[in-house]
């Protein structure tokens, strides 16, 4: 049985253990890497790597042209969205992709979406009859992975929880009000220590890709530098204008909130496509939202580049848009607050379990449960007023409980330079046994 794991990054870490465990398991089982970047290529020796190597735009007819396939990955590539990158080097990869899931024929592949070529991987998987699994967060329950099938939101089943789970889920939530795992932070110093090790090794690894060539996932470390200068600036230009909760309330108006959603990132730039341009998400907010209406903006708890994305010097002037102070939670404000909206956001888990008005743009597994049915092209005005008194069913609270308990396994599934415990030995193991399960039930 042959099983492809792509090189993610510092998450290779995680997979390569992974891997490793279930050979340990079934001998039986081949593994096989496709890798991009050379310096988070797994070390072990019985295992066959394919290694991409970059070079430079020798022929250009690898500019195109491009076929839906190609224009999916580029639409939704982070560097093709906010850098401006070329676009010699998505056909050169796409073709020695081809090649070598044609030459290794994998019975399924793993990986995540966080860059082109992985991406790339997934959708010449699908096209070619191959399972292809992305293990991640799966949010809430916390503690907890999801298995998604090619580049949607599209969890496969993983468990059959009694009607006392569902139950005790809910009431667990509305009374302890979890957060998702990847905003808790390190509790020891030496788990700090640890991160704070590796994320150096990382850097310094990222570091050395880019002079070897990589190029198309790393942006210019002056580039980075610049950037960083910029979502400073721009978070400076927020603070100067935000508002606290008592000026919210003082307007005595009914309030969208939006919450920005961290960019780049694959959550929203894939599995949010075509909605994963915020700007313009929030301008066709604005131009059908009422005059007893306002939209309020809040920025990400861990802001990024998002920040750069949005032109927050004209919102800020428009009427019908506050900003946020930034030292304001969610659960601060939630209480004032009309309809949230938001793409792929966590929010959207939260509210519907809150029984509280959210309204769904993205296409995600929860969106039957949105207050608003129109998408953000065709939204009017009579939307909010409909969506501000829309309520769930106790039926329909229990029916997205059991769909998010349904779809997880214990598991922590991240990157080891902002959670360390994924490497564990028991975190490997709970891991190891959900990717057997997916190979048992999947693989070719």
């Amino acid at each position: 049985m042959k099983i492809v794991f792509l090189e993610v990054r510092s998450k290779t870490k995680v997979f390569e253990r992974v891997s490793q465990e279930i050979k340990n398991i079934n001998p039986d089982i081949k593994i096989y890497w496709i890798v991009q970047n050379k310096m988070f290529c797994p070390t072990s020796s019985d295992e066959v790597i394919y290694l991409i190597p970059p070079k430079g735009p020798l022929d250009r007819d690898l500019y195109g042209p491009f076929d839906d396939l190609d224009k999916k990955v580029i639409g939704c590539d982070r560097f093709n969205i906010h850098f401006n990158s070329k676009l010699w080097h998505y056909r050169f990869y796409r073709r020695q992709i081809e090649d070598a899931l044609g030459l290794i024929s994998p019975g399924i592949v793993f990986g995540e979406l966080g860059n082109f070529f992985t991406h790339y991987a997934c959708l010449l998987s699908k096209k070619n009859g191959i399972p292809f699994f992305d293990i991640e967060s799966s949010r809430f329950p916390t503690g907890c992975v999801g298995v998604f099938l090619y580049d949607r939101w599209s969890p496969i089943r993983l468990r059959d929880p009694e009607d006392s789970d569902v139950h005790e889920f809910i009431k667990m939530f509305l009374e302890e009000k979890p957060i998702p795992d990847y905003m808790k932070r390190d509790q020891s110093w030496a788990l700090k220590l640890r991160r704070i090790s590796m994320s150096l090794s990382h850097k310094i690894k990222i570091l050395f890709g880019f002079i070897s060539g990589e190029r198309y996932c790393t942006q210019t470390p002056i580039g980075h530098i610049l950037e960083r200068r910029l979502v400073a600036k721009s978070l400076k230009t927020w603070d100067e204008s935000s508002i606290t909760v008592e000026d919210i309330v003082a307007t005595k108006k009914k309030i969208l909130l939006y919450p920005l959603q961290m960019q780049p990132e694959f959550n929203l730039e894939v599995w949010g496509y075509p909605w994963n341009n915020q700007e313009k998400i929030v301008r066709h907010i604005l131009e059908k939202i009422p005059d007893d209406w306002v939209l309020l903006l809040k920025s990400n708890p861990k802001p990024y580049f998002e920040m750069n994305r949005i032109n927050i010097c004209s919102l800020a002037k428009n009427s019908n848009v506050m900003l946020l102070d930034r030292r304001v939670s969610m659960r601060d404000i939630d209480p004032y607050v009309d309809i949230v909206a938001t793409v792929t956001g966590t929010v959207q888990i939260e509210r519907i379990l809150n029984n509280r008005p959210v309204y769904i743009i993205g296409q995600t597994p929860f969106k039957k449960f949105s207050c608003i049915k129109n998408d953000i092209e065709s939204l009017n005005s009579e939307n909010f007023e409909s969506g501000r008194v829309f309520s769930l069913s106790m039926e329909q609270i229990n029916q997205a409980a059991r769909y998010l308990l349904e779809h997880s396994r214990p598991g922590i599934m991240s990157e080891p330079v902002s959670d360390v415990s994924c490497l564990s030995e028991n975190n490997i193991k709970n891991l190891s046994e959900v990717v057997m399960s997916i190979i048992g039930k999947y693989a070719k």
